[in-house]
């Protein structure tokens, strides 16, 4: 594997390194007060019920509702309010009724587990267009097709394929007109 495709590789990894886990520490909270309560993983052991996206979204908007003024607005003080059973802010609950609630679509198969590139990750295309651009800018763009893995992977999503094809066969001709020039080629 060469360094290129290691770094393409990771690229299409879920960045996980970005998450501010010191902050996710209330959650846990919430997790640890759930498994004493109601025991371990139980929202991901329970059957499909038709009924669960109510009663986890109904959950996340008592939270979410416990911490607004009276006026509708939340404040920084408002957002601090704590739950009455558990002693852990509300914030803090809404977000693991979220998880829980993610955690059982991604069971049900209604959602992938990673919503990566199959739902339109901008920064892999964004880096996939450079690179496409840097090889075609030098000359080196079918070489580059030959060897990536990622562009062989994006031959089924269609138009770019055909694209890149295209400025494949464009390179190629450009490549061969400089050739001729330079008067390494002889012409048939």
């Amino acid at each position: 594997m060469t360094v290129d495709s290691k770094i393409a590789a990771a690229a299409g990894k879920a960045p996980l390194h970005l998450l501010p886990l010191r902050w996710l520490v209330g959650l846990a909270r919430v997790f640890e007060f759930g498994r004493k309560k109601h025991g371990r993983e139980n929202y991901y052991a329970s059957d499909n019920d038709p009924d669960e996206c109510e009663r986890y979204m109904g959950a996340v908007l008592r939270h979410l509702s416990a911490m607004q003024t009276p006026g509708g607005s939340y404040t920084p003080a408002s957002c601090a309010a704590t739950d009455d059973e558990s002693g852990i802010p509300h914030l803090d609950h809404a977000i693991a009724g979220l998880v829980m609630l993610r955690a059982r679509m991604c069971k049900a198969g209604a959602l992938p587990e990673d919503p990566g590139p199959q739902m339109g990750d901008m920064y892999e295309w964004t880096r996939f267009a450079e690179a496409v651009r840097i090889a075609h800018s030098k000359g080196q763009l079918g070489a580059w097709v030959r060897r990536d893995k990622t562009v062989r992977t994006k031959r089924d999503e269609g138009g770019l394929w055909y694209l890149l094809r295209d400025l494949v066969a464009a390179d190629a001709r450009r490549n061969l007109r400089r050739r001729r020039r330079q008067g390494r080629m002889v012409q048939p």
